[in-house]
């Protein structure tokens, strides 16, 4: 007789003695999830409609100049209202759709436990204490793996620093539309709502030999 598990346990690369148990996921609990984030994923829907294109052209500014070795060249206005974008995609991925995620796909912790306000009692972890305590690395670490259970996430990630990084993640050192700034931004889109991140290995010639696309 075949026993099927509808759970799977993770041992926590973040937090070293601690384990995670969260869903498998099938159809119909894809179904159940997508119902409860319909709201939030509806109002990111059109804010991926208007990055998708900025998106496309941004690539193939830098694709550009890494094959051809021309001055890179983004307008400003352009890479700002994708930064933007961004932004707000990350917003409603970070302060909604991923805690609902993690609220769905997560069964239980094992191997931590906190103390009450007084120290004198043991609580047992729960999402909430997680969330409000920390270790923060956990909790984005969980984030990933439901994020992967679900598809949406490749199986070799393993930056554990935040579940994703907002377009303004870009080195705050950079000037909006300098190819400093535009050659390490990217963005990947994915089945849900698409995150950012910044890519930290491209063409030198791109981030070092290009021109500002705008005066200083």
């Amino acid at each position: 007789m075949v026993v099927h598990s509808s759970t799977l346990q993770i041992e926590s690369k973040a937090v070293p003695g601690v384990a995670f148990v969260i869903r498998k996921m099938t159809a119909a609990r894809r179904e159940a999830l997508d119902e409860r984030m319909a709201e939030a994923l509806e109002e990111a829907r059109p804010l991926r409609e208007q990055m998708q294109p900025l998106v496309k052209e941004y690539q193939a500014a830098v694709e550009t100049a890494k094959t051809t070795g021309a001055e890179f060249t983004f307008p400003e206005d352009r890479l700002k209202e994708m930064v933007e974008l961004g932004e707000k995609i990350n917003r409603i991925d970070t302060t909604r759709l991923t805690p609902m995620r993690v609220a769905y796909g997560l069964v239980r912790i094992i191997g931590l436990s906190y103390q009450d306000d007084e120290e004198t009692t043991v609580l047992a972890p729960t999402l909430e204490l997680l969330r409000d305590r920390g270790p923060d690395v956990l909790y984005f670490e969980i984030a990933r793996a439901v994020r992967r259970e679900l598809g949406l996430e490749p199986d070799e990630v393993e930056n554990l620093e935040s579940p994703s990084t907002s377009a303004a993640a870009v080195d705050g050192g950079a000037k909006s539309g300098s190819a400093d700034a535009a050659g390490r931004l990217v963005t990947i889109t994915g089945a849900g709502v698409p995150s950012t991140t910044v890519l930290e290995n491209v063409n030198a010639t791109v981030t070092a030999g290009a021109q500002s696309t705008t005066a200083a």
